[in-house]
C-alpha cells in the first residue's frame, strides 16, 4: 500500500504557499514572537470580490492570469520574512511577523489596498476588480492560528 501523496509545497498556478500551509506558518510565526511580542504577527486575508463574474465574463485562462497578477502584486508588497499564501480560488492570505500594533497593520491594508486597486491588463480586457481584506493581529484578536484565522475572516465578512 502506498502512502497517501503529500500536499504540494506550492501553488500550481501562483507559485505561493499552498492553503495546506498556511496553519503551519502562522504556528511557527507565533512560536517566533514568544509570549508577550512588543512586534506581534498579523494574518490579513485577501479576497477578490466578485471573482467568479470576471472568470465567467473573460473566461477560466484570463481568470487564472488575474490570480498570477493579484500573486505577484502582493508578493511584491511584502516585507522579506512575511508570507504570502493561496488559501482557496480568489482568497489569499498574508502573514506577517513584528508588526507594532492595529495602526500598523491598518497601514499595510491600505498599502495593499492601493496596490491592488491599479488596473489589471488581459489580452483584450482591463477588468476593474475590487478587493476586502479581513486582518488580524496577535495577541489581541488570538493567540492561536484559529483564533488569527477566525478573527480574520469575520474581518473579511464585515469588509
Amino acid at each position: 500500500m502506498h502512502p497517501p501523496p503529500c500536499p504540494p509545497s506550492h501553488d500550481a498556478l501562483t507559485g505561493l504557499l499552498p492553503h495546506a500551509a498556511v496553519t503551519g506558518r502562522l504556528s511557527q510565526t507565533l512560536r517566533a514572537a514568544g509570549p508577550a511580542p512588543t512586534r506581534a504577527p498579523g494574518l490579513i486575508l485577501v479576497d477578490i470580490r466578485h471573482f467568479r463574474a470576471c472568470n465567467d465574463r473573460y473566461g477560466p485562462e484570463q481568470g487564472d492570469t488575474l490570480l498570477q497578477h493579484v500573486a505577484r502584486r502582493l508578493t511584491v508588497a511584502v516585507r522579506h520574512g512575511d508570507t504570502v499564501a493561496r488559501l482557496d480560488g480568489d482568497e489569499f492570505a498574508l502573514i506577517l511577523p513584528g508588526l507594532y500594533g492595529h495602526a500598523d497593520l491598518a497601514r499595510v491594508c491600505q498599502r495593499l489596498l492601493d496596490l491592488l486597486a491599479a488596473p489589471y491588463h488581459l489580452d483584450a480586457a482591463t477588468p476593474a476588480l475590487t478587493f476586502a481584506l479581513g486582518a488580524a493581529r496577535a495577541p489581541d484578536d488570538g493567540a492561536t492560528p484559529a483564533d488569527l484565522l477566525r478573527a480574520a475572516t469575520r474581518a473579511l465578512t464585515h469588509a
